[in-house]
């Protein structure tokens, strides 16, 4: 059974209600201790330093440092749901011969068709005669006005239901949740992180700032809403993930200097390039953002004109 509402527009509209959970701080475990990771690096140095016209032996690579980190994001999900009244007109066309019409038990008179006239104007001044003139009669000439129609006034109901799923990373950049990994999550929170001396920049982790724009952005109400009905915003997530990586300062020939990132939880080795992962601990900036035109602008994946998300790293194009 449907539910009956007043459709007056002049009756105070509705407060929105909001229910929103408490921050969650969730660390994914590492499965990789300090001392493997100094073994996976020394293994991978070479390949790191690897060019198309470099083969660096392994006594010209040094581990200058290793340092364990933590790379956050920031992710928030529910519901939003919005019941409004607006008024509205419609122009209904009729078939030419209509004289009226019954709108719920009322007839409306539909007005008669006007015809205009269109008057000829004559311009001031010698015209050159043409061969057509003369061959047509002048003056005056009606045009008929288009097809009878009437307007009806309403108050339309309507209804908005929106899901709400945003992940950032580090830069507050929207990336696609299904992008991150899957491992075991310890329930944390702030004096479990400085007991595991888990240390990251607040700009990175201000969930309440990005609390407020989702919040914001999501319960932004059309324009012509004239009366709300019900209005109720449900946060059910609102988490703070952190996954532990590794952090290698290796230089090579005492020259050329490069950080290599070992990820803890996937095992995997790579000197990343661009933005895509927060940098280490020690590093004042982040790494170059130059790309080239069809990359992402995270990572450097080619992508194609029609991507949406980046497919290696996530980040929304």
């Amino acid at each position: 059974m449907s539910e009956e509402y007043d459709y007056r527009l002049d009756a105070p509209s509705a407060e929105r209600v909001d229910e929103i959970t408490d921050k969650k701080i969730l660390v994914a475990k590492s499965v990789v201790s300090e001392e493997e990771s100094k073994t996976i690096f020394e293994k991978e140095k070479v390949e790191a330093f690897k060019g198309f016209f470099r083969r660096p032996k392994e006594t010209e690579i040094v581990i200058k440092q290793i340092v364990k980190s933590y790379e956050p994001y920031m992710l928030i999900g529910g519901k939003y749901h919005l019941r409004y009244l607006t008024e509205r007109t419609y122009d209904i066309d009729l078939i030419d011969d209509a004289v009226s019409v019954f709108v719920l038990g009322e007839e409306i008179i539909v007005p008669e068709e006007i015809e205009e006239e269109e008057t000829e104007v004559d311009i001031k001044g010698k015209k050159r005669k043409g061969f057509f003139d003369g061959l047509f009669k002048s003056g005056k000439s009606k045009k008929s006005v288009s097809k009878p129609e009437i307007q009806l006034t309403g108050i339309e109901h309507v209804l908005i239901e929106k899901d709400i799923m945003e992940t950032r990373n580090y830069k507050g950049s929207s990336i696609n949740p299904d992008v991150l990994l899957e491992a075991n999550m310890l329930e944390g929170n702030e004096q479990f992180l400085r007991t595991n001396n888990i240390e990251i920049p607040k700009e990175y982790v201000d969930i309440e700032k990005f609390s407020k724009e989702i919040i914001d952005e999501y319960t932004q109400k059309p324009e012509n809403v004239q009366r709300v009905i019900s209005e109720k915003l449900t946060i059910t997530d609102r988490k703070i993930l952190y996954y532990p990586v590794f952090w290698a300062k290796m230089i090579y020939k005492d020259s050329k200097e490069k950080f290599v990132r070992l990820d803890a939880v996937t095992r995997k080795v790579e000197a990343p390039k661009g933005t895509r992962y927060a940098p280490p601990p020690d590093s004042k900036e982040a790494f170059s953002t130059e790309t080239s035109k069809g990359t992402c602008p995270e990572c450097g994946t080619d992508i194609e004109s029609d991507d949406v998300y980046c497919e290696t790293c996530g980040v929304k194009l």
